[in-house]
Parts: C-alpha cells; structure tokens; sequence
C-alpha cells in the first residue's frame, strides 16, 4: 500500500483488515499513519548511501519478541 496522499486519514479504508489475514503487508510511508500500525510488526528503512548513490542502506526495526527473533536469526 502507498498511503502518501491518504494524508492520515484511513479510518474509513479498513486498514485493519489486512493485518489479520495472515500474509505480508507492505506500507509504503507507513510512518505518516503510526496510529493505524499493528503493535506488532517490522520496520524496514532504505536509505541511500551517502558514498554511492547506487547502494541502500537497509535498517531492520522489530516491533515485538516475534520480530526481534526474526531479526537475530538473520543478521
């Protein structure tokens, strides 16, 4: 989901819904709708380099024991 030009307001979209179904959520600026995020989740952050533009700087921020695990088993 891109919720750029929902400027917040997702109340009414049932955003909710999608959290429970048991697969993969991808929100594209979720940090413009923190109050609709589940307790729960993972962050992840691209960055670009400062040195090489052509590389990304990738930061993994767990939300909960589940994703804290996922996070320590991969890195």
């Amino acid at each position: 989901m891109d919720v750029y030009r929902l400027d917040g307001k997702v109340g009414e979209l049932g955003i909710e819904e999608y959290f429970t179904k048991g697969g993969i959520t991808i929100i594209e600026w979720a940090d413009m709708i923190p109050d609709y995020l589940p307790e729960e989740r993972l962050d992840i952050k691209f960055k670009s380099s400062n040195e090489d533009e052509d590389k990304r700087i990738i930061t993994l921020i767990p939300h909960g024991k589940k994703y804290e695990d996922i996070c320590e088993a991969i890195v």
